[in-house]
């Protein structure tokens, strides 16, 4: 029987060239700065509503404050996606639809503005 090579899966992300850090950067990131109108802390993370890396509209991009957040929302989002009801249904489609054109804040936001004060997502 032979062997099947096993495909890792990557995710795709524009990269731009910054020239005053003299390296590439990634668009979404860079972008996010820009609106929020600060450079990003290291361990936030700029997660795309979408989930399509490509897509770097303002409207697709939230800035999450970690990985522990980001990996959160990614499990309900997919979860939701196929087809099973998240624990609080009011919650999950206001992240994935919201039109806000926000970035992290505001309606539609899946964190609260200070990271350190939990949101409680279930009634």
């Amino acid at each position: 029987m032979a062997r099947r090579a096993s495909r890792q899966h990557t995710k795709r992300y524009c990269r731009v060239w910054d020239p005053a850090l003299r390296k590439m950067v990634l668009l979404h990131r860079q972008l996010a700065a820009e609106i929020l109108g600060r450079p990003l802390r290291p361990e936030e993370v700029v997660h795309h509503r979408d989930g399509n890396g490509l897509n770097n509209a303002p409207e697709n991009l939230e800035v999450l404050p970690d990985q522990r957040h980001h990996v959160h929302v990614e499990y309900h989002q997919k979860r939701w996606r196929g087809g099973q009801l998240p624990l609080s249904p009011d919650w999950l489609p206001a992240v994935a639809l919201s039109q806000s054109g926000s970035v992290g804040e505001g309606e539609g936001a899946a964190y609260p503005s200070n990271p350190r004060q939990p949101r409680h997502f279930h009634r």
